[in-house]
């Protein structure tokens, strides 16, 4: 086989034709290919004697395809082009789809920016992300890894990483309390409208705690239920009720500026317990999957943490300005 049927077989021969076709400089030609100068003119010389053909009108800067070098153009550009795409597909690294799970409250902007940060270091990795976060969703196989707001009662096969515990006190706006009234007492709720949430995974809250005690059973006159924390804020500004749901968290501004208060001195709601849930055995099988849940409990974790404590900022800071205590209205386990 000749140095010219080497070059014709050759695919950087056709891709210094194709580009110095378009430049009509073998200089520029040289410095996308990566080669010497030198070294493009022999490919397309060796193409040029296999075809027996000139391809170039070199008596003129820049060079210009000579009839032939037109017509071979059109037909091997295409080829090139696809076959250059094919090798690039062959050697890019696979992307990996995480189906990821997480309550609706966080689905709409926390968690987004997070994954899309993750993909920014590992561009390998795709996610897929619905609004629910529960345990069952990862058992069941339809994610590889949520988000959930309680520790799931049934663990096995579960990896679960704890992110942070996390309750609400009792709001009100002072609109609604100068129409409803104070109340001064659990029993109190019973004249009252409660703003509840309640998901398909959780149930309404039923009961309060104070100091670890639980409260009696929660009585209202009215309900209003919500599915997540942004319908219930919406709501609870509107002057509508009473909700024991509610993190503080979303309602940083209107607790400084007045808009609500905390009430009810000392109760709280069952803490919610966020945690990252994946199945076990395809943490061990999937190194990806479980290198990205190891991530993310840290990130949710000083997130979530960042995020409760901004909200029991304001929380103290609304209290102090009623006189009552933060350690008092947030503690809200069993001692």
């Amino acid at each position: 086989m000749t140095t010219s049927q080497k070059q014709f077989k050759n695919l950087l021969a056709w891709e210094a034709f194709l580009h110095t076709a378009r430049t009509g400089n073998i200089t520029l030609t040289a410095q996308v290919l990566n080669i010497d100068g030198s070294a493009v003119s022999r490919l397309i010389k060796g193409l040029e004697e296999e075809l027996e053909q000139p391809l170039f009108d070199r008596s003129s800067r820049p060079f210009s395809l000579t009839p032939r070098g037109k017509r071979l153009r059109e037909e091997v550009e295409p080829l090139v082009t696809g076959f250059e795409a094919l090798i690039s597909r062959r050697f890019e690294e696979p992307k990996q789809i995480i189906r990821v799970s997480a309550p609706a409250d966080l689905s709409r902007d926390i968690i987004p920016e997070q994954l899309m940060n993750y993909t920014i270091e590992h561009p390998n990795v795709q996610f897929e992300l619905s609004s629910l976060g529960s345990a069952s969703e990862v058992l069941a196989g339809a994610v590889d890894a949520a988000l959930t707001q309680h520790r799931p009662s049934n663990n096995a096969n579960l990896t679960l990483r704890p992110c942070i515990t996390a309750s609400s006190p009792v709001l009100a706006t002072p609109e609604y309390i100068d129409q409803a009234g104070l109340p001064r007492s659990i029993a109190d709720l019973r004249y009252h409208t409660g703003l509840l949430q309640k998901s398909r995974l959780h149930p309404v809250t039923s009961i309060l705690y104070s100091g670890g005690e639980p409260s009696e059973l929660l009585r209202w006159k009215n309900v209003f239920i919500a599915n997540d924390q942004y319908s219930l804020k919406h709501v609870l500004l509107r002057g509508y009720g009473i909700t024991i749901d509610l993190c503080p968290q979303f309602v940083v501004d209107e607790l400084d500026s007045g808009r609500c208060i905390p009430i009810l001195d000392g109760w709280a709601r069952p803490a919610w317990d966020l945690c990252i849930v994946t199945r076990s055995d395809q943490e061990s099988s999937n190194p990806t999957l479980r290198h990205f849940a190891q991530w993310w409990a840290n990130e949710e974790m000083v997130g979530s943490m960042s995020r409760v404590m901004a909200g029991r900022r304001a929380l103290e800071r609304a209290l102090m300005r009623s006189g009552a205590s933060l350690d008092k209205t947030l503690r809200t386990e069993k001692d």
